[in-house]
């Protein structure tokens, strides 16, 4: 997906990233639980906080957690923290999940876990 190649790289057009979320939104569903944390994180480093599209991340990827790698985990809950997203059934099983993973959790991804 296009919008991590974005925040990579800083650029911040809301027009596109308005047309970018709209796209996604009727197919959020379809992504896997990774890609559902690179969304997340990509709209989250540029500061675009779409909450159609944060909303509709959020009960999508709760059952596709066990897909995801603590670096994924670690980057969706550092993004809803960062865009002040308040989505406590998806970060209750974030941290669930974390639990049974806590030893593949970098330092730093520990550090984003924490501070979300």
């Amino acid at each position: 997906m296009s919008s991590w190649s974005f925040a990579d790289l800083s650029v911040a057009n809301s027009p596109f990233l308005h047309a970018l979320a709209a796209s996604a939104l009727p197919k959020i569903t379809d992504y896997s639980g990774p890609e559902l944390a690179n969304i997340a994180r990509a709209v989250a480093v540029m500061g675009f906080g779409h909450e159609p599209l944060m909303a509709s991340i959020a009960p999508s990827a709760s059952p596709k957690i066990p897909e995801m790698s603590a670096r994924h985990l670690a980057d969706m809950s550092w993004s809803y923290a960062t865009l002040e997203v308040n989505d406590v059934p998806l970060l209750a099983a974030i941290s669930s999940a974390a639990l049974d993973t806590m030893h593949e959790f970098s330092s730093v991804e520990m550090t984003n876990l924490a501070w979300a």
